[in-house]
């Protein structure tokens, strides 16, 4: 992770000392990811977690810890995996939620 995240060491990709807004982003992507991990780990997350849903949030996991393309759109740089990995994780929320 730190690899290919170097914000998480407070550091930028040159090895300058990186700035809170720098690792603002980073390392909430690396905490979201490491909680689906936790989660689909211990079958938890509001509710038990059934096969499918466990499934389905180790894939959100990797997809948020692991690093991926970039699409540039509106002027920003938006990382496809972290997106997708969001989005994965609230389709698990919700499900999760509602199968009480």
């Amino acid at each position: 992770m730190f690899i290919y995240r170097p914000e998480l060491l407070m550091m930028t990709e040159t090895g300058a000392p990186a700035t809170r807004g720098q690792m603002l982003i980073p390392v909430s992507i690396a905490i979201f990811g490491v909680t689906c991990f936790a989660a689909g780990i211990a079958g938890q997350l509001r509710n038990p977690l059934g096969l499918g849903l466990r499934v389905a949030i180790f894939s959100a996991a990797a997809l948020l810890l692991a690093p991926g393309p970039s699409v540039a759109l509106a002027g920003l740089e938006w990382p496809v995996f972290d997106l997708v990995g969001i989005v994965l994780f609230g389709i698990v929320f919700v499900a999760n939620r509602s199968s009480k």
